[in-house]
């Protein structure tokens, strides 16, 4: 199976939306009440997005999230 091919079967617009709300708000509970999901919800979309590309998006810290330069990308 080829690379886009898999990523085309396991990519949802839904865990973009969520690494993108992550991205901008910077913090996991503002992301998850702007995209109107449970913040546990949230975090799993965001481990299953990291599980599908095998990178690590974020890193975590007691103020917030921060992109790694894979998230950036």
């Amino acid at each position: 199976m080829t690379v886009r091919r898999y990523l085309s079967q396991r990519l949802r617009m839904n865990l973009l939306r969520a690494a993108d709300a992550i991205e901008t708000h910077r913090s996991l509970l503002k992301a998850s009440a702007a995209l109107g999901v449970s913040q546990p919800a949230l975090s799993k979309s965001l481990l299953e997005l990291e599980d599908v590309l095998q990178l690590q998006l974020f890193e975590r810290h007691s103020r917030g999230m921060r992109p790694t330069e894979a998230g950036l990308l």
